[in-house]
């Protein structure tokens, strides 16, 4: 016992030592994890705390996970204090994502712990949470009342500090609503404050604020004389952020001022120093801003290259937050997934558990049986009469049993269905759907802004653009939205009698002018009594992505066969082109669902992955099935085969 209470003091003090002082990352997060195998449940959570903190700032994925298992451990010792601080962390994951609704929930069950457990500390830090949280969901009315709450705690323990940054909260909020009257009121009560506590960073963040509000009411005097205070006290700290935002907020005083000089003055001086520091939302905010100034100037040509630079750097910015955000949620879905998994192999294990205890009964329930019928006939005959009956109502059970694996086990494979649905779904957001719109919005942004500057060339030219975006774009929902109809078992068929002859010629006439922009010729081969049993629209759509797909990989100037005949009871569609051919490795991907394959036609033209697999699928619903054959330099053929129709008697 003596050695255990040795050890468990061993460990705390030095988990303790890791985190009062400051060695690498790696060694940190190593030792952390070395130790979290053999420690007790209390060294657990300091550990979990410890790598919570340690991956937030390099991994939110590796953060939420272990936040995970501290509230696990929580759960399971029924510990409410760890259960609250876990429901904390996780919340701010979730807030740091932007995925507020979801963070909202882990404060509010947080908070309601709080109050059972009368803990002030951590109510004052949950209220402060929920208020901030409802400000960044545009909930004013809540994210005041939950800032109240919170500077009340704080007045009540007389700390400066908090008292100082609440006042600003709600000063932040009254300045939101654009009621610059409350919103002055709170921050000069937050300078009193912050000026007790004297703490510089949040009194010049104060201060920069007051002086907007200023500027907003052009009182540029008082302005210019409250971001000085501000940027006086950024440059005695070095608060590298706030002197460039800070110059940059100057900068557009002067501009409102009318004057240029002085507006450009600071707005070079903040964008030597954010361009120093890399921060790139600043440069782009100092983009724009410069681009007003040289209009102003009436140098255009400066003005939007500054104004293309911005759009590029906010672009940037936007794809990184939107592939940050998808990895997160990537991450988020195979927790998910491994959690069920696992629930499943639980539930499998305790049936297993189950039909053990059931065997070791009947056992057990067969040996007195035996016992009893060595002592009278009579006796036995009843315990014969009552074993056919167990026997009976075992086998039900087993019967019941097998049902239920039988299920388990088609669940586990719909799970793993999911699974590749959802990847196949996440690539062709992430890859395909992003894209054109940024585009549409970049280029929408351009035309909309500088209409008036640019020539009838270029305004063609981003018209264009724009139109091709916005094709590819409804192309892509189109093929998503019959594709996962497809997968929800949401299509019914409706099979007739149909002359796949006239299918061919409506597809061809819907690609013609496809097939005539890359001067492509479509020739037929349409032979007599093509009449098969099936769904035209089904059809239809699986042979119309199929010629596209024909027209979208050979080159112009070629030329692409149709060709339908009727043999041995089926009917044969063979669609032949003279493209670039298909690898043999490449054929392998075309149908699969687990992967996103996709390349770009022989004119650029961007693909969904969709196209062939709605094709087989679509075909596969009308009891019929693709062939292909391709080599690489000679073109491919696909042949759809469906059942023909019954003659007539």
């Amino acid at each position: 016992m003596m050695k255990i209470k040795t050890r468990h003091i061993i460990l705390t003090l030095f988990v303790l030592y890791l985190s009062v002082f400051r060695i690498s990352g790696q060694t940190r997060t190593d030792s952390l994890e070395s130790l979290f195998a053999d420690a007790s449940d209390y060294i657990k959570i300091l550990i979990l705390g410890e790598l919570i903190d340690e991956y937030a700032a390099i991994s939110l994925e590796k953060s939420l996970e272990y936040a995970n298992q501290s509230l696990e451990i929580g759960l399971r010792k029924n510990n409410q204090r760890w259960i609250a601080d876990s429901y904390n962390k996780i919340g701010n994951i979730y807030s740091r994502v932007e995925m507020f609704s979801e963070a909202l929930q882990y404060y509010l069950d947080e908070t309601e712990i709080r109050e059972q457990l009368l803990d002030t500390t951590g109510m004052e830090n949950s209220y402060f949470n929920l208020g901030l949280n409802y400000f960044n969901m545009g909930d004013t009315i809540h994210s005041l009342q939950y800032y109240h709450k919170s500077l009340k705690i704080a007045k009540l323990k007389s700390d400066s500090l908090k008292c100082g940054i609440r006042y600003k909260n709600i000063a932040e909020v009254y300045l939101k609503a654009m009621r610059f009257d409350k919103a002055l009121d709170y921050y000069n009560q937050s300078l009193e404050f912050l000026n007790q506590a004297n703490d510089h960073y949040n009194r010049m963040i104060v201060l920069t604020s007051i002086g907007t509000i200023k500027r907003k009411s052009e009182e540029y005097a008082l302005a210019r004389n409250y971001f000085f205070q501000a940027l006086k006290i950024a440059l005695a700290h070095d608060f590298k952020p706030e002197m460039t935002r800070i110059a940059y907020i100057a900068g557009n005083t002067f501009m409102d001022e009318g004057n240029l000089f002085l507006a450009q003055n600071h707005f070079n001086e903040a964008l030597s120093l954010a361009k120093e520091e890399d921060y790139l939302d600043i440069i782009a905010d100092l983009d724009v801003a410069l681009s007003k100034l040289y209009v102003e100037k009436g140098n255009y040509k400066k003005a939007l290259f500054l104004q293309k630079e911005a759009f590029h750097l906010k672009d940037t910015l936007r794809r990184m937050n939107q592939e940050n955000k998808l990895s997160f949620l990537e991450m988020k879905y195979d927790y998910d997934r491994k959690k069920n998994e696992l629930d499943i192999l639980k539930r499998k294990n305790e049936i297993r558990v189950a039909e053990i205890g059931r065997q070791k009964r009947l056992e057990f329930l067969a040996f007195i049986v035996f016992g009893v019928l060595s002592i009278t006939v009579v006796i036995s005959s009843r315990i014969y009469i009552h074993k056919r009956k167990l026997v009976k109502t075992l086998k039900e059970k087993r019967r019941e049993l097998q049902k239920v694996q039988k299920e388990l086990l088609r669940s586990e494979s719909n799970l793993k269905n999911m699974g590749n649905t959802k990847n196949k779904l996440f690539s062709v957001l992430a890859h395909d759907l992003i894209n054109p719109f940024n585009a549409l919005l970049g280029f929408a942004s351009l035309l909309n802004e500088e209409s008036h500057r640019l020539n009838k060339s270029e305004i063609n030219h981003y018209s264009n653009i724009i139109y091709q975006a916005a094709t590819d774009t409804f192309q892509l929902l189109e093929n998503l939205l019959q594709w996962s109809r497809s997968q929800t078992g949401q299509i019914v068929t409706k099979k007739e009698d149909i002359d796949i002859n006239k299918i061919v010629l409506d597809v061809l006439s819907n690609v013609k002018v496809l097939a005539e922009k890359k001067e492509i010729q479509v020739k037929t081969e349409l032979s007599e009594d093509c009449v098969a049993f099936a769904d035209p629209n089904l059809l239809s759509s699986a042979l119309r992505n199929i010629v596209q797909n024909a027209i979208k990989f050979i080159d112009k100037g070629n030329e692409i066969r149709i060709k339908t005949d009727r043999k041995n009871g089926k009917i044969i569609v063979v669609v032949s082109d003279t493209g670039r051919g298909i690898s043999p490795e490449d054929q392998e991907k075309l149908f699969r669902t687990d992967l996103h394959f996709t390349t770009k036609g022989t004119s650029n033209e961007r693909g969904t992955g969709l196209g062939l697999i709605i094709a087989k699928e679509f075909v596969e619903l009308n009891d019929g099935y693709i062939d292909m054959e391709s080599q690489v330099g000679k073109g491919s053929n696909f042949n759809i085969i469906l059942p023909a129709n019954k003659p007539k008697n």
